[in-house]
């Protein structure tokens, strides 16, 4: 029982093991995803070829999920291709009548696991974005009368009174805390927002121009900005907000350092197989808006939670970790997406 296993299904990964789970036969599925042919697979123990990503040096996850029943892991093939099967295991009986092989069969589920967690982020951010709007809807209230207020008593006191400082304090702090307010309102939809035809072009530009006034001389912003118009039906708070969210993310990426930012904007023609299948948004002409930073970059894990609300990878008091979430929110409200 040595070789090539000819049960083949465009599915499932099938492999033959012996009592020391030794490979015997594989069927073309396994060599597919291992990256390895059936001779090269043959002889080696199942671990050696499927290891668990978070015991890649531990043979005993494999060992159990072999012996019987099911269990998802992540075969780190030598192409790095990470993928999420489902295994069982059914007995075999050798010459001598008893049980000397098994059959292991592994379902590739990973666009089972990936669309089971796109649910559950989505209904987690739902549920955030509703009990956020109504916690930000009852503190703006209040926020607006103590913003008022101050107000009002600072324009009763001359300059120089010896309250007026600490005021002014209070009146900073309280908008602060409003455009946060505002913020967490358009993150959970509940801010009124007029859409109307605009050009990207000056709205874009508009933003870099309010940048550039309070950015370090460290910071260089370089632009591509296309000479035609760039005609979107949107809110152009909204567009404002975009540009300055994923700007204030590039500069945060940058750091101390010296460095640039670099936005493009221009027209650019999608063809179906250009736009995610995820972005649920039919292909055609699209206006692009690129912003390319010179930072370090993200770790695949950090990639993958940017978009959540309320994660940030900054210190305590750098950011609220809602501004990719909010754009993000934006670019989808106006059938667009981001990649």
């Amino acid at each position: 029982m040595n070789g090539q296993l000819f049960v083949n299904t465009d599915r499932d990964l099938m492999m033959v093991l012996d009592a020391d789970h030794r490979i015997m036969a594989v069927n073309d599925r396994v060599t597919e995803v291992s990256g390895l042919s059936a001779e090269e697979c043959t002889g080696h123990c199942c671990y050696e070829i499927f290891t668990e990503q978070q015991e890649t040096d531990s043979p005993g996850f494999t060992l159990r999920s072999c012996s019987g029943g099911e269990v998802s892991f992540s075969d780190l093939a030598p192409r790095g291709r990470e993928k999420t099967f489902q295994v069982d295991s059914v007995p075999l009986s050798g010459p001598e009548g008893r049980n000397s092989y098994s059959l292991c069969i592994a379902r590739d589920v990973t666009d089972v696991r990936n669309m089971e967690e796109k649910i559950f982020r989505t209904h987690r951010m739902e549920t955030i974005g509703m009990l956020a709007g109504g916690i930000a809807h009852d503190f703006n209230n209040i926020l607006t009368a103590i913003l008022g207020f101050a107000e009002i008593a600072r324009a009763k006191l001359s300059a120089g009174r010896p309250v007026t400082e600490e005021l002014d304090e209070v009146i900073a702090a309280s908008r602060r805390a409003a455009d946060l307010v505002g913020q967490i309102l358009r993150y959970s939809r509940a801010g009124d927002q007029q859409k109307k035809p605009l050009r990207m072009d000056l709205v874009v530009k508009e933003a870099l121009k309010m940048l550039r006034s309070i950015l370090p001389a460290t910071i260089d912003i370089l632009t591509d900005i296309a000479r035609e118009e760039t005609l979107v039906f949107a809110d152009p708070t909204s567009i404002h907000q975009v540009v300055v969210n994923l700007c204030t993310n590039g500069l945060r990426a940058i750091g101390t350092e010296k460095g640039s930012l670099q936005v493009r904007l221009g027209k650019v023609f999608l063809s179906s197989s250009q736009v995610p299948a995820a972005a649920n948004v039919a292909p055609g002409p699209f206006v692009e808006l690129t912003v390319r930073d010179s930072g370090k970059g993200m770790d695949k894990k950090t990639m993958a939670r940017i978009f959540e609300p309320y994660f940030t990878t900054g210190k305590q008091g750098e950011g609220t970790g809602l501004g990719l979430a909010v754009t993000r929110g934006i670019v989808q409200k106006y059938n667009g997406f981001i990649r």
